[in-house]
C-alpha cells in the first residue's frame, strides 16, 4: 500500500513557486542537452519536465536541477506530468532550497509558441514555460513568462542562454 499523501505534498508551498520577473533562463550545455534528449525520447508525443533554480535567484535564473517527467497522456498535442513525479520534484526542491523556475515541454510538429492548450493548462503561472519544437530538422526553443491581466494571459518572451560549461 502506498504511503498516504499529505496536503503539503499536493499543494506546492509559497516558497517554491514564488517568481521574480526573470530576465533569462541559464543552462549549462550539459543541462540543455539533457532537456533536448529527454524531449526527443518522448517523440512522437510531447515530453515534459520541471526546472528548478535557487530559492534566492532573481533576474537571470540559473537552472540548478532538471526533473524529467513522464507525459501520462502520451499525446502529440498535450502533456500531463505524472503526479507522483511532480510531488517528488517539489519535495526535492523544498529539501534542497530550490524553487520552480520553469516547466518545459515539447511541440513535436508545431513551432515553440504558446498554444491555447498551454495557456489553458498553465497550472503554475509563476513558472516560466519552455517549449522546444521538433517541427524542423534542428530543435527550436523559446521561453515565456506568464502574467494574468484580467481574464487573459499576457506572455513575455525570456531569453534562453546556454553556456559552454
Amino acid at each position: 500500500m502506498p504511503p498516504s499523501l499529505q496536503e503539503s505534498d499536493l499543494i506546492p508551498g509559497h516558497d517554491n513557486t514564488k517568481r521574480t520577473a526573470p530576465t533569462a533562463l541559464l543552462f549549462t550545455a550539459a543541462q540543455w542537452q539533457q532537456v533536448l534528449d529527454h524531449l526527443r525520447a518522448a517523440l512522437p508525443a510531447e515530453g515534459c519536465g520541471l526546472l528548478a533554480c535557487a530559492e534566492d535567484d532573481d533576474g537571470d535564473l540559473t537552472v540548478a536541477r532538471i526533473f524529467p517527467g513522464t507525459n501520462t497522456l502520451a499525446s502529440p498535442i498535450r502533456y500531463r506530468m505524472e503526479p507522483s513525479e511532480v510531488i517528488d520534484a517539489f519535495r526535492a526542491m523544498r529539501e534542497e532550497g530550490l524553487r520552480l523556475a520553469a516547466i518545459f515541454h515539447s511541440h513535436p510538429a508545431t513551432p515553440p509558441t504558446l498554444s491555447r492548450i498551454d495557456l489553458r493548462e498553465a497550472n503554475y503561472p509563476d513558472a516560466a514555460l519552455v517549449i522546444v519544437s521538433f517541427a524542423a530538422a534542428s530543435p527550436e526553443a523559446a521561453a515565456w513568462a506568464l502574467e494574468r491581466q484580467g481574464d487573459k494571459w499576457a506572455a513575455a518572451k525570456i531569453p534562453i542562454r546556454v553556456s559552454p560549461t
